[in-house]
C-alpha cells in the first residue's frame, strides 16, 4: 500500500525518498521501488529501493525515517482558542538573555561563503577526509567543507564575542597533536643520532662532483666526512621554547630548586619573626588586661573596706573642726 503523502502527488520532488547503500556508501534520492506496510509504526510505511551503483536493495535512510515518524507524532493546537494561545507564547521572544545565545546564528552563511573560497567541498580530496564522519555524497552537495566551515564559525564567534573559551577545545587538540609530532621528531633524532655524516665533495667549473679523500688515512677509499647537527634538533628546541616546555619554564632546573629553597627559608624566617612579634604583642595585651583586673579589684576592695571608710570619715570631720585664724 503506497503512502499518499509521499507517492500520490503531482510534485515529483514530494515522491523522492533518501536512500543510502552501506556497501558502496552511495547516498541518493529516488522514488521507492517497493513500499511495505508497517502497522506497528506511527508512520505505517517502509520504503525500499535498489542502489543505483551496486544494485543492492536498500531501505530508507535512518534519519529521514525518524523524521517521518516524528512528523506523524507531532501534535499542535486545533481549536481557534488553542492556536491563539500558541501565538501568544511567541510574544516577547526573544528575550535579552536569549539574544546572547542566538546572535551568532547568522554567522553560518558567512562562514560558508568565506570558507568556500579556500576549502570548497571536495570529499576524499583533503587529508582530513580520511577521518571525517560526514557522508561524502552529502558533503559533495555543500558549497564548502563542513569541517572547515565549522572551524571558521568558532573563530568568528570567539572574535565577535571576545570570548576565547570558544577555542579551548581546538587549542587543546592542536597542542596534543603537536606534542605527539614532537615525540615523533625526538624518536627520529634518537634513531638517526644527533649528528648526520655525509661525504664531503667539491664541484668543478664543468659541474663535475668529486668526493674529497682523506689524505691521512691509508685506506684509499676513505673520504672526509661532513658532520652536521640533525636538522630536527633546532626545530625541536624552537618549538619547546615557544611553547614554554623547557625545564626552566616548568621550574625543574637545579638553580630554580635552590632559589625556591632559599626563598622558602626566608619565608620561614619571616614567619618565625612574625610569630615572635605576635607572641610579644599578645603578652603585652595579657599584662594590660591583668593590670585592669587588678585595678578593678582594688577599687572593689576600697568600696567594701569599712575600716578605711571610718578613717576617711574621721579625716573629713577633723578638717571641718579646724578654725581659720589667718589674718585678713
Amino acid at each position: 500500500m503506497a503512502n499518499p503523502s509521499v507517492i500520490a502527488t503531482d510534485n515529483p520532488a514530494d515522491r523522492m525518498v533518501t536512500f543510502r547503500c552501506t556497501d558502496c556508501e552511495h547516498t541518493f534520492k529516488s522514488e521507492p521501488g517497493r513500499v511495505v506496510d508497517a502497522p506497528g509504526l506511527a508512520f505505517p510505511y517502509e520504503y525500499f529501493c535498489d542502489c543505483e551503483l551496486c544494485g543492492a536493495e536498500l531501505s530508507q535512510i535512518w534519519w529521514e525515517k525518524n523524521l517521518f515518524q516524528a512528523h506523524v507524532k507531532a501534535t499542535g493546537p486545533k481549536t481557534p482558542e488553542g492556536k491563539a494561545a500558541a501565538s501568544a507564547n511567541l510574544e516577547g521572544y526573544p528575550t535579552a538573555e536569549q539574544m546572547l545565545r542566538i546572535r551568532f546564528n547568522g554567522l553560518k552563511n558567512g562562514a560558508h561563503a568565506k570558507t568556500a573560497i579556500a576549502f570548497p567541498a571536495k570529499p576524499g580530496k583533503y587529508a582530513h577526509c580520511k577521518t571525517c564522519d560526514i557522508d561524502h555524497d552529502f558533503c559533495r552537495q555543500q558549497p564548502a567543507c563542513l569541517r572547515r566551515s565549522e572551524l571558521m564559525l568558532k573563530y568568528l564567534a570567539a572574535v565577535k564575542s571576545g570570548d576565547p573559551s570558544h577555542l579551548e577545545d581546538i587549542h587543546i587538540v592542536n597542542q596534543a597533536t603537536v606534542t605527539a609530532v614532537l615525540g615523533d621528531m625526538m624518536q627520529e633524532v634518537i634513531n638517526d643520532g644527533p649528528t648526520l655524516r655525509s661525504p664531503a665533495y667539491v664541484s668543478s667549473k664543468d659541474g663535475d662532483i668529486s668526493f674529497v679523500k682523506d689524505p691521512r688515512s691509508k685506506d684509499r677509499e676513505a673520504y672526509i666526512m661532513d658532520v652536521k647537527a640533525h636538522p630536527l634538533l633546532k626545530l625541536m628546541m624552537e618549538f619547546m621554547q615557544k611553547n614554554s616546555m623547557t625545564l626552566s619554564d616548568l621550574n625543574l632546573t637545579p638553580k630554580i630548586h635552590v632559589d625556591q629553597n632559599i626563598m622558602a627559608g626566608q619565608l620561614a624566617g619571616d614567619a618565625v619573626d612574625k610569630e615572635r612579634s605576635a607572641d610579644y604583642q599578645q603578652k603585652m595585651l595579657d599584662q594590660v588586661s591583668h593590670l585592669k583586673s587588678l585595678v578593678s579589684r582594688g577599687k572593689a576592695r576600697l568600696v567594701n573596706d569599712k575600716v578605711l571608710q571610718e578613717y576617711q570619715q574621721e579625716e573629713l570631720d577633723d578638717d571641718e573642726g579646724v578654725i581659720d585664724v589667718s589674718p585678713d
